[in-house]
């Protein structure tokens, strides 16, 4: 074998194998370099701000109740059904309230309701919708609600269940009846709590690179005027009234 096979045969840097097939090594100087060289990430920062929000106009809720939840999933696993239960008035008013985790007698309004509010109102102040979806987020899942206590009952429920209602009239919290529509074009009488007078503060965490803290004030600033929360919103799929859960920043 001549000095240029070997040449050929044997590349430089390379150790023979057990099948005698040369393996090539990594150069020394490209090993260094990759140790030396690291990854640069931009800083991740995400600021927290307060917004109180304070009712322009009343709020209803209407959280699924343990009983509703029962009634779904007993029939989405063929569960025989007892026939149709007596309506409880009391009960679903009780049940439509959201709890305060972590509270022993405190409600509130979903944090959900008013990140949509805000994402539905996006395009009023020349935002983009998808990019809201992920430019902020408002913290705990229930937000509790200040209210004072009702002067005086407003309902005519207010009146029959007064005794029962006394506890959460000391938290401002009425009870009223309305006839609803189903899907099915079938009428229901639906007993829920709402707030006449209202008020609450969200925690928002956000990305300073999406969105500026102005630009967020006036984001639910528009969210308040023509999207509003909870029932009967401005904003409801399916209403043409809506004029409940609208509120200002303050």
């Amino acid at each position: 074998m001549n000095e240029t096979e070997s040449i050929v045969t044997k590349p430089r840097g390379s150790v023979p194998t057990s099948n005698g097939n040369p393996e090539v090594n990594q150069s020394p100087i490209n090993t260094v370099r990759q140790r030396q060289e690291g990854v640069d990430l931009p800083d991740w920062k995400v600021e927290v701000c307060h917004i109180t929000v304070v009712g322009k106009s009343p709020v209803i809720v209407h959280a699924w109740s343990a009983k509703a939840i029962r009634m779904m999933l007993d029939k989405q696993m063929g569960i025989a059904s007892s026939g149709r239960e007596k309506k409880d008035p009391f009960a679903d008013f009780v049940g439509s309230l959201y709890p305060v985790p972590g509270e022993t007698f405190r409600f509130g309004i979903p944090a959900p309701a008013f990140k949509a509010a805000a994402v539905t109102a996006a395009n009023d102040v020349e935002l983009k919708m998808t990019q809201m979806r992920r430019a902020f987020h408002v913290q705990t899942y229930t937000v509790p609600v200040d209210s004072d206590p009702l002067p005086g009952p407003l309902t005519e429920y207010d009146v029959k269940y007064a005794k029962e209602l006394k506890p959460y009239h000391q938290l401002g919290i009425s009870m009223r009846m309305d006839i609803v529509r189903l899907e099915t074009g079938v009428a229901d009488i639906r007993f829920r709590g709402h707030w006449p007078n209202w008020k609450c503060t969200l925690e928002i965490e956000y990305n300073p690179r999406m969105i500026t803290m102005q630009q967020l004030i006036n984001l639910f600033r528009a969210a308040g005027y023509g999207s509003g929360v909870c029932e009967w919103r401005p904003s409801a799929p399916q209403c043409r009234s809506g004029e409940f859960g609208r509120f200002e920043v303050v």
